[in-house]
């Protein structure tokens, strides 16, 4: 049947949503809150829509749905103006999910997000035939169903944005790595964002696993009101769920004997944090049925994704690193953590109402300077004074911030971008961030 539909938010799933629906032979009309002039002048050729709002609302709200990209607050006006007329909003991954005929791995949290979802599809493309990578990592959900078959496996990088327009939305095995406050500037409180992050669970039964971090007190008080709950855990041993033995033998155990999958010693990704991200991964490997020494395997070749402490350069003896996945005060002090050595740490950006104390409080021994940028810098620096951290510059862009970084820096150091914020109030996103510093340190060094 043929809808009229109102595509909300022009990014790439935004574009996405309008590239499906129009193959469907759907009228679609688009809105975004940029004037038209922020885009590209053959937008609505390129796109094939039939009219296009910008920076102004449609005439009416006559619609059979209004297809939200992920991006857009549901306290905007359009989205508000839909509920008040009681036109249904469905989000980018429920119209995927509609249309999927495979099945989903989903996996979100605050931190580990990317990292664990691409090692997931790189163990799950080993052992299975039909695997594809989707989701909140830049391949949307919705382009990717048109591809599959039944026998395909969507493992998903989900957000808390994404999971706010579910309704029927369910993955076959689904996992939170971990929860702390972010996004605050959207869902205003940490409770809020906690629950935005369980609708990964609506619709699913007390007998379902879910895979949860045993290391994170909430999750690990959620998890343990379902005996289905999988676990998995650095620091305890687990009567079920994957967990690290006193010998740094990883084991993963659904409650018939245990498993013995791989050594510490295997993995290449640094950082505690890390080791999380591969116990996570393991989790969903295990459940799935994908032999120990297939995982193993690809563990031990995996070294990272780019912009999350991505070691690009070396040069002057000094050790460049890329980290601008880090959008959140929590992601930088894994980073920081992660550091063996004296390092001049890059920050700042969009304000997403974090508080900074408890990453300037992780600065001893190692942070030697702090280099500031973007709207947070002035916020960022008093915070720092604050805290007794006198060791601070701020700076106009990302550019004055590794110059000033480059004095600082001596032979055996470290310079990393971790900037504890959003990228948005200078780039489109934190992979033109990253690709950015490196470009700058290209020119510069």
């Amino acid at each position: 049947m043929k809808n009229r539909i109102l595509v909300v938010g022009l990014g790439k799933s935004g574009r996405a949503l309008v590239e499906v629906l129009l193959a469907e032979g759907h009228e679609v009309e688009v809105y975004d809150s940029k004037s038209l002039g922020c885009f590209e002048k053959d937008l609505q050729r390129q796109l094939g829509f039939s009219r296009g709002y910008f920076n102004e609302l449609p005439e009416a709200m006559d619609y059979d749905f209004v297809a939200m990209s992920p991006g857009v607050s549901l306290d905007e006006p359009v989205p508000k103006w839909a509920l008040r007329e009681s036109v249904p909003l469905k989000g980018e991954l429920e119209i995927a999910f509609e249309r999927s005929r495979g099945e989903f791995v989903g996996i979100t949290g605050t931190n580990g997000k990317t990292t664990t979802t691409t090692l997931t599809y790189e163990i799950f493309k080993e052992f299975f035939p039909q695997v594809a990578l989707a989701g909140n990592i830049g391949f949307p959900a919705v382009t990717q169903v048109g591809q599959a078959r039944e026998n395909t496996i969507f493992v998903t990088e989900i957000s808390s944005f994404q999971l706010e327009t579910i309704e029927h939305f369910k993955p076959k095995l689904g996992g939170i790595l971990n929860i702390t406050p972010d996004h605050l500037n959207r869902h205003k409180t940490l409770e809020a964002y906690t629950a935005a992050k369980l609708r990964l669970f609506e619709n699913y039964s007390d007998r379902d696993v879910r895979v949860l971090n045993y290391d994170d007190d909430f999750l690990r008080s959620y998890g343990e009101g379902f005996e289905s709950t999988f676990f998995f855990s650095r620091t305890q041993k687990l009567k079920r769920g994957c967990w690290v033995r006193d010998d740094g033998m990883i084991v993963c155990d659904a409650g018939r004997g245990g498993t013995t999958v791989m050594s510490l010693k295997e993995i290449r990704l640094p950082g505690v944090h890390n080791l999380e991200n591969v116990l996570a991964a393991l989790s969903f490997g295990f459940l799935y049925g994908i032999p120990a020494s297939v995982m193993a395997r690809v563990v031990g070749a995996f070294k990272g994704v780019e912009h999350r402490l991505e070691i690009f350069a070396q040069k002057r003896g000094i050790t460049f690193i890329n980290d601008s996945k880090a959008t959140n005060p929590e992601a930088t002090i894994k980073a920081i953590e992660a550091m063996d050595g004296p390092t001049i740490l890059i920050a700042g950006g969009m304000d997403k109402g974090s508080d900074f104390s408890p990453l300037i409080d992780t600065f001893s021994p190692f942070v030697k300077h702090l280099c500031l940028y973007g709207e947070t810098r002035e916020i960022f620096k008093k915070t720092a004074q604050a805290r007794g951290y006198p060791h601070v510059s701020t700076h106009e862009d990302l550019g004055e911030a590794l110059a000033k970084a480059l004095e600082f820096a001596g032979e055996g150091d470290r310079i990393l971008l971790s900037p504890a914020c959003a990228s948005w109030d200078m780039y489109d996103n934190f992979e033109v961030r990253g690709r950015h510093f490196k470009n700058l340190v290209n020119e510069l060094v």
